[in-house]
C-alpha cells in the first residue's frame, strides 16, 4: 500500500506521535480484553503496535511507542500491579520486549528504506523508458527492428510517416516490400556481413515512400546476437538521402564534364616543377608527345621534347618566368616520340607558396602548326603579291599599334584622302569619337593573339566628315610587334539598302505606320511586359465606316489620302509608348500599354472619335466624312496571348458594326454578346 507506506513522510510529527500513542492505548486495551492481568505474556499484544508505529509513523514515534508500551506493561501487567516497581522477571520481560522492539523497528526502517529506494528506481526506470520512447518516436530518422527472417517487430512514428502505413500494418509483415526489388540482392549481401565482430553495416538503397515515388535512403543496421553468435534482431536507423544523391549525381556529372574538358581540350594543359619536370599533363598533351602518362609524369622534362631552338628559348625564358610569374604566346617546336614536329604557343602563370617560393607552373599549350605555316606562307605571298594588293577596289591597310604604316590606293579613295596621306597617322582620326575608338580596341586589339582573325562591320568617318560603313576582316601579323592587316570594303550603300528594306518590311508603305508583322512583334513584347508589371494592355481594332463611298466617288487616290490623314490623326491621339498600326484596307489597330487602370483607354478612344468626326480634306473642294467602329479587347481579361487577343478585338469590332457602327464595343463572348459577330464572309 504505497499510500500507507508513505504516511510517515506526509503527516506532521505531532500527528504521528499522537497516532503512535493511540496504538499503545489500543494495544493495552486488547491486553486487558484478551488475557487476565496475571496471565503472563506481558507484552504479547504490544508487538503489533510497535510494528505498525514504526511502519506508519516513522522511527521517532516508533521509539515513543516502545517506551510507552514498556511503561504500560510494567505498570499494568507486572507484579506488583499498578506500580512501577520491577521484579527480576519484569526486568527480563522489559529487556526482551525492548530489544525485540528495537530489532523490529530496525527491520521496519530498513525495509521502508529499501522499498523507497526500489520505488525510486522503478519510477526512474519508468521515466527513462518514457523519455526514451518519446525520443525514439520524435526522431526524424526512421527506426525499424526486425528479426533474422525479416519479420518487423518495431517501427517508430517517423518510419510509419515515411512509408505511409500504420504500425499495425507494418508489424504484420516484413521489411522487403518497401525496397526497390533491384536493390534487394545488394541489401541481402550487406546484411550477410553482420557478425558479432562486425555488428554494424551502413547500406544505401532505394525505397518506395508514402506517395509511391522512389527515394534514396541510408540505413545504419546494428545486429544483436545470442551467445552462439546467431543473429537475433537487427535495428535499422534510416534517413532520406534523395537530395544528397541528386547533388552527388550532379557533382559527378560536373566532374566528368570538367574532366572531359580538361583531358580532351583542343590544347595541352600541364605543370612544370622548378627544374622543368612535367608534373601534370592532360591526354591531349600526352598524345602530342606520343607517350604514356607513366613515361612522362615526374620523369620527363619539357626541354627533353624540344628542338635545339626550343631548348634555347626555354633556357632563356624559364628562369625569368619563375621570377616574373607569367609568360604569354611563347612559340617553339615540340618533338613526339615518333619524331613528328609540332609548332606550339605556350602561355603560363606561376603557382607560388605562402612565402613566395615557386611551386609549379600552370601552363597551356596551343597547337599553332597550321597557323604558323599559314603565317609564313602569307608573308611570302605578301612579298610576292604586294603590287596586286595596291588596288582601287578593296581597301587594305597595315597597322602597328593602331597607327597606319601602309595603305593601298582603295583605302585612300574610300576615306577621301590623297594617295600616301594616311601613312603614319593614328587611326583615331577615322572614328567619330573616342568612345567608338576605345570600343573597337577593347573588342579586338586587347584580346587578339597572333593569327587571330576578326570579321566585323562598323562605322567610320571620311576626311570630309561623312559617315561610311565598312565590312572589315583583320588579323594580327606579328607577336613581337602589334601589327595588324585589315581588308575591308565600303558597304554604306548596302547598309542603307538593308535598313530601307527592313523598314519597308515592318511598315505600311502608304501611311508609314507599323504593319501587322511589326504589330505582332510589339504585341508579344507588350504582353510579356504586362505580365511582369501586372498592368493592363488594351487592343483597339478600328474599322472605318463610310470609307468605301469615298473610294467609289473620288477614286482610290482620294481614298489613300484619306487613309494617310486618318493615320496622322490617330498618331496624335495616343501616347509615345502606344502603337498605331494599319493592318490593311481601312483597318487600324491601337495598342495602348502601361495604363494604371483598364478604363483609362476611354480617354484615348474619346480623342479618336472626336478627331475622326472632323471632316477630311480630300482636295481643295472635296471633303469627306467617315466614322469608325472600334472593338476593344484587354489583356489578360479577354486573352493572355498575342494572336487570341487580336482576334478578340477583331470580334469586338464586328460586334460594334452589328450595333449600328460609329461606336465602341468591349469584347463579349458569343454567348453573352447582345449583338452577335457577323459572318466575316458577308
Amino acid at each position: 500500500m504505497p499510500a500507507l507506506d508513505s504516511l510517515h513522510t506526509r503527516l506532521p510529527l505531532t500527528a504521528r506521535m499522537l497516532l503512535s500513542m493511540a496504538f499503545v492505548a489500543l494495544a493495552t486495551m486488547l491486553r486487558f480484553v484478551l488475557l487476565p492481568v496475571d496471565a503472563g505474556l506481558v507484552y504479547l499484544t504490544f508487538y503489533w503496535g510497535v510494528v505498525v508505529a514504526f511502519y506508519l509513523c516513522g522511527p521517532g514515534p516508533g521509539v515513543l511507542n516502545v517506551v510507552l508500551s514498556g511503561i504500560a506493561g510494567v505498570y499494568f501487567f507486572s507484579q506488583p500491579y499498578s506500580s512501577l516497581d520491577l521484579t527480576p522477571n519484569g526486568v527480563v520481560s522489559l529487556l526482551v520486549f525492548s530489544v525485540t522492539s528495537a530489532l523490529i523497528g530496525l527491520v521496519v526502517v530498513k525495509l521502508q528504506s529499501a522499498s523507497a529506494a526500489t520505488r525510486r528506481t522503478l519510477d526512474a526506470l519508468a521515466l527513462n523508458e518514457g523519455r526514451y520512447q518519446a525520443i525514439v518516436e520524435d526522431q526524424t530518422d526512421f527506426i525499424c527492428r526486425f528479426r533474422a527472417d525479416g519479420q518487423v517487430v518495431y517501427v517508430n512514428d517517423a518510419y510509419c510517416r515515411y512509408f505511409g502505413a500504420s504500425s499495425d500494418d507494418i508489424l504484420r509483415g516484413k521489411w522487403h516490400p518497401r525496397v526497390v526489388p533491384e536493390d534487394l540482392p545488394h541489401i541481402e549481401r550487406e546484411l550477410a556481413r553482420l557478425s558479432p565482430d562486425n555488428p554494424v553495416v551502413v547500406i544505401e538503397n532505394r525505397v518506395f515512400v508514402a506517395d509511391g515515388s522512389v527515394h534514396w535512403a541510408q540505413f545504419a543496421n546494428h545486429a544483436f546476437f545470442d551467445d552462439d553468435g546467431a543473429r537475433l534482431e537487427v535495428q535499422s536507423v534510416g534517413r532520406d538521402i534523395t537530395e544528397r544523391k541528386r547533388l552527388e549525381a550532379r557533382l559527378a556529372e560536373s566532374l566528368n564534364e570538367l574532366r572531359d574538358l580538361y583531358e580532351y581540350a583542343p590544347c595541352a594543359y600541364y605543370s612544370l616543377s622548378g627544374d622543368g619536370t612535367i608534373l601534370r599533363m592532360n591526354d591531349t598533351g600526352l598524345n602530342w608527345l606520343g607517350r604514356t602518362r607513366d613515361d612522362v609524369i615526374g620523369k620527363l622534362k619539357l626541354p627533353d621534347v624540344l628542338t635545339p631552338e626550343g631548348k634555347a628559348v626555354f633556357a632563356e625564358t624559364f628562369q625569368k618566368f619563375k621570377t616574373e610569374g607569367s609568360v604569354s604566346n611563347l612559340d617553339f617546336d615540340i618533338v613526339s616520340l615518333g619524331g613528328d614536329l609540332r609548332r606550339v604557343s605556350v602561355s603560363a602563370t606561376a603557382v607560388t607558396g605562402s612565402d613566395g617560393q615557386f611551386l609549379m607552373s600552370r601552363s597551356v599549350m596551343f597547337d599553332i602548326t597550321e597557323l604558323s605555316e599559314a603565317r609564313q606562307a602569307l608573308r611570302q605571298l605578301a612579298r610576292e603579291q604586294d603590287a596586286m594588293l595596291d588596288n582601287d577596289l578593296v581597301g587594305i591597310v597595315k597597322l602597328r599599334d593602331r597607327r597606319i604604316i601602309w595603305a593601298n590606293r582603295a583605302t585612300h579613295r574610300i576615306f577621301g584622302y590623297a594617295t600616301g596621306e594616311l601613312t603614319g597617322r593614328n587611326t583615331r582620326q577615322l572614328y567619330a569619337d573616342d568612345e567608338a575608338f576605345d570600343v573597337l580596341g577593347h573588342q579586338v586589339y586587347s584580346k587578339a593573339g597572333t593569327g587571330d582573325v576578326f570579321r566585323l562591320q562598323f562605322e567610320l568617318v571620311r576626311k570630309d566628315g561623312g559617315r561610311i560603313w565598312i565590312d572589315a576582316s583583320g588579323t594580327r601579323m606579328s607577336a613581337n610587334h602589334d601589327e595588324w592587316l585589315w581588308i575591308f570594303a565600303d558597304i554604306t550603300r548596302l547598309r542603307k539598302s538593308q535598313e530601307n528594306s527592313e523598314y519597308l518590311s515592318l511598315h505600311d508603305d502608304l501611311t508609314s505606320l507599323p504593319n501587322r508583322r511589326l504589330l505582332n512583334d510589339r504585341l508579344v513584347q507588350a504582353i510579356s511586359q504586362a505580365r511582369r508589371t501586372r498592368r493592363p494592355l488594351i487592343l483597339c481594332y478600328l474599322d472605318l465606316d463610310g470609307f468605301k463611298p469615298v473610294n467609289d466617288r473620288w477614286g482610290h487616290a482620294a481614298g489613300d489620302r484619306l487613309l494617310q490623314q486618318v493615320a496622322k490623326r490617330l498618331l496624335g491621339c495616343v501616347r509615345t509608348n502606344d502603337t498605331v498600326c494599319r493592318l490593311g484596307g481601312d483597318e487600324f489597330v491601337l495598342m495602348l500599354t502601361d495604363m494604371d487602370d483598364v478604363d483609362e483607354y476611354e480617354a484615348v478612344i474619346g480623342r479618336v472619335l472626336t478627331e475622326l468626326a472632323r471632316p477630311f480634306s480630300i482636295d481643295a473642294d472635296q471633303h469627306a466624312m467617315v466614322t469608325a467602329s472600334i472593338g476593344i479587347a484587354t489583356f489578360p481579361d479577354d486573352a493572355d496571348e498575342a494572336e487570341p487577343l487580336l482576334q478578340r478585338a477583331d470580334e469586338a469590332m464586328y460586334q460594334a458594326k452589328a450595333r449600328g457602327r460609329n461606336c465602341t464595343q468591349r469584347y463579349q463572348p458569343m454567348g453573352q454578346a447582345l449583338f452577335p459577330t457577323p459572318d466575316r464572309r458577308g
